[in-house]
Formats: C-alpha cells, structure tokens, sequence
C-alpha cells in the first residue's frame, strides 16, 4: 500500500516498518539488543526520521492496513515532538506550512509573480533557497477568486436584482490556498457550476484548514489555525444559512472531515463533529443530491475519453466514486476511473530534490503507466498536487472534474 515501499521493497518503508520503529522510539527500546535504553522517548532519533522521511502521509495505511493504523498523524506527531525537542520550527519547514501566506502574497502581483518564477536566475535562487529540485516547476499564481467573486455578484445583482439572488439556497465555498490564489480558474468554475444548478454561492471569510501545517508535523500552529478557521467557517454556515461547505481540494477536505476532529483544539468538539458532517468534495455533492437542486443545467456531452485519477486522501477515506459518480452521471461511458495509487507529489514531499527522483518513479510505475494507454484522453483529478505531477512528469494538462463539468455547461449554452 505504501508508495515509497512498492518502489523501494525496502521493509524499513512499509507501513509495519515505520510503525515498528516509530513503536521503539517512543517507548525508548533503541538501545543494544531492544531492550530499554531510557524512559524517554527518542523524539530526535536520526533513524527513525529518516525512516518517516519517506512516507508521503497518503493516509492508505489508515483504510488498507488490516491494523488500520494511520502513519501519517503518527509522523505528524513524532515530527512535532522532534521540533519541540529540539527549540523550533526549521525556518523552511515553516515556510512550506504557510503556503497560504505565499499564495496570497504571489497572488497580489500574479502577472509579475509568474514572470519571476520562469526567469531561470530567480528560479533557481528559490529552488536552490527551498532545497527544491531543479527539475521542478514552481506552482503558478492568478487573480485572487474573490475578487473575482465580488464583480460577479456585483453583476449578477444589476442584472436579476437583489430579491432573486436571496431566495436562492446557499452553499459555502471552501475558500482553499489553491483555488482562492494559485488556481482560481478552479474555484470560478466551481461558482459558475453551482450557480448552475439554483445556488447562491458564499465564499467564507475563513483562514487555512491547516493541512500544509499538519503535514510537516507544525501541529501547535495547525491546531491554533485550524481553531480558528472552524469557528469562523461554523459562524458563516449559521449566519448564511448554507446547506453544505463544499470543498475541491481532498486533502483540506480530509482535514476538516478526519485530522481535525484528532487535532487537540480549544474548541468543543461536537462543532467539529457537525461541520465535519455538512462538509463533503463538490463533485459528491452535486451528484448524490442530484434530484433536489433547485434548478439542472443541460449538459454537453462529449465524444472524448475521460479519465479521472483520484487523489490519496480521497480513495482512504471515501472512494474515487466521490469525483467519478458525476463525470459518469454527465459523461457516461465516455468517463472512467483509472486504478492508480499515489501520484508520488504528495504536496510537498516531490519538491524537495532528496525525493524528487522517488517521487518521479512512485508516478512512473503506476500513474504515468496508465496515462500512456490513455493518450488522447482528457484527463481528471481533484488533487492540485496530482495536476501538477502529470504536468511535470508527462507535459500533459489535467482538469480539476468541476472545470470539466463546468465546460460541458458552457459548450451547451453557447
């Protein structure tokens, strides 16, 4: 299951191994022979970080184990005792944890953002500043989403006036470090779906869910972030009076719906239990609430192969149907899901240069594979990490499923 492991047939980087080692950590059994060195915990031990190092935090150990064990919030916690062990944060682990701040400081000047990121002597001064490999891209920037949001609502009011706008059931938009600043297109098509079918569309003013923060082990910082973006998200579903807070990247919706309701927060839980039941990945949404929504656009359908790689924390926790049962419901057989494990990108675990040529052959021996027996076909996943691997690895662009919904909406009016 694991995908350093299926690359590396080392045992040392399966999920047994790295629980194993993580199991003598903590109890202090790494002297001579196993048995009890001390009485405290090896948080600092360099062997079992670099037995961690590898695992991509895919969370498959936490449905395929027949232990169910999630090695993931287990190297988040060890990763965290570590910096806490040692006076800190590494200044680079800490960047990487606020992407959310970098994404909106690339956003505010995007077209000169863009610009810096292509021009090879800057490039690689970051690369170089990250311990990122050259053989990267770095990701792209854009116009911020809400701005976005602003005009078309704005629009949308002189047009249809005030009265028809309101009575409209609203949702909220999950408002992600990706589609709000790197990726808007996402997040437009998203509102422009939604719209689509009757909704008014909110785009909460909410902070990060805290998962870049989660998964490099900054668990103080994420459990504050996170506090706060619930409480702010919770305020938002009650004064707006959402039906669902819908998300397009699986890894923040799996911090909402798993890693926070572990996370220790200074919020009563039960809130985190019933924003965690209305929250869902739009794609589900839409379609397992397909014979309610208060209005269904016609759709184009498409002659073309589609199809659909999903993302890790996705396929562990609710299935590669939660995208595929709406591309099959407006594609048809046209649409398929492809049987991948992880990409190998894993947020940022395929930047840094130590992982980039596992991260490249983790794609190769599954993903890239079948994507050659597909080459005409568009291909789908949610995953911004995901896109960003094929395009690296294969040149070949991915679509997040609702832009490619969103198209077949737009094909049909125009």
């Amino acid at each position: 299951m694991c995908p350093s492991y299926r690359v590396l047939k080392d045992e040392r980087h399966s999920t047994r191994g790295r629980a194993n080692a993580l199991r003598l950590a903590v109890t202090g059994q790494l002297g001579r022979g196993g048995a009890i060195a001390s009485n405290t915990p090896a948080w600092n031990d360099p062997q079992t970080k670099a037995t961690l190092d590898l695992c991509l935090s895919c969370k498959a150990c936490k449905t395929e184990c027949p232990s169910n064990v999630d090695i993931s919030k287990l190297k988040a916690e060890f990763t965290a005792q570590e910096y806490w062990k040692r006076g800190g944060v590494p200044w680079r682990i800490r960047l990487m944890g606020r992407i959310r701040t970098l994404n909106i400081m690339g956003s505010a000047l995007w077209p000169v953002s863009n610009w810096a990121i292509h021009f090879e002597p800057f490039r690689l001064a970051i690369t170089a500043l990250m311990r990122f490999s050259p053989r990267r891209s770095l990701p792209p920037f854009g116009p911020s989403l809400r701005s976005w949001m602003s005009r078309r609502a704005a629009g949308s009011l002189r047009t249809n006036g005030p009265e028809s706008l309101q009575e409209r059931s609203t949702v909220l938009l999950m408002p992600d470090c990706f589609s709000q600043w790197s990726q808007p297109e996402v997040g437009r098509a998203a509102v422009e779906v939604l719209q689509a079918f009757g909704y008014r569309v909110v785009l909460p003013n909410a902070g990060c869910c805290g998962r870049a923060a989660i998964s490099n082990g900054m668990l103080a910082e994420a459990a504050r972030m996170s506090c706060e973006t619930a409480l702010a998200l919770s305020d938002a579903m009650r004064r707006e009076g959402a039906v669902a807070l819908l998300g397009l990247e699986p890894s923040c919706v799996s911090a909402i719906k798993d890693d926070w309701l572990d996370l220790k927060m200074s919020i009563d839980r039960k809130l985190l239990v019933a924003l965690a039941a209305k929250t869902w990945m739009i794609e589900e949404w839409i379609d397992r609430n397909w014979d309610s929504h208060p209005m269904r656009p016609e759709f184009a359908k498409t002659s073309e192969e589609v199809v659909l790689h999903a993302h890790c924390h996705q396929k562990a926790l609710w299935g590669a149907a939660t995208s595929y049962g709406l591309l099959r419901r407006i594609f048809g057989e046209s649409a398929q899901t492809l049987a991948t494990g992880c990409c190998g990108m894993a947020g940022g675990f395929g930047f840094q240069a130590a992982n980039f040529d596992l991260s490249m052959r983790i794609a190769q021996q599954d993903l890239f594979a079948k994507l050659d027996t597909h080459p005409d076909a568009i291909i789908c996943a949610p995953g911004t990490s995901c896109r960003h691997q094929i395009a690296d690895g294969l040149e070949r662009t991915a679509l997040h499923p609702i832009e490619l919904v969103a198209r077949a909406i737009a094909d049909r009016v125009n």
